[in-house]
C-alpha cells in the first residue's frame, strides 16, 4: 500500500489509487501486523483509517490462550477465548 501512494502521481492514475483504496482499504482483511506494543495479529474488521485486530501472540512470541482483539479506533480490548 505504501508503495501505491508514494507512486501514485508518478506511476499510477491518481482516480484508480483512490477508487483501489476505498475498495480493499489500507489494512485489507487478513493482513498480519505487528502492532506497537510487539503484539502479532491479523486485521478482523476494516474501518476506512484503522482496523480492529486479532491479537494472536505477545510481544514475547508467545501464542495467547484464545485470543482478543483491538479496536485500534478506540484502543479498546475485547477479550475471546
Amino acid at each position: 500500500m505504501e508503495y501505491i501512494l508514494k507512486s501514485s502521481e508518478a506511476h499510477f492514475d491518481k482516480e484508480i489509487v483512490r477508487v483501489f483504496l476505498k475498495a480493499v482499504g489500507y489494512y485489507p482483511l487478513g493482513l498480519n501486523v505487528i502492532l506497537s506494543t510487539g503484539e502479532y495479529g491479523m486485521v478482523t474488521k476494516k474501518d476506512r483509517d484503522l482496523p480492529t485486530v486479532r491479537v494472536l501472540i505477545d510481544s514475547r512470541l508467545r501464542p495467547i490462550k484464545g485470543y482478543y482483539e483491538v479496536d485500534l479506533r478506540k484502543k479498546s480490548k475485547s477479550k475471546n477465548s
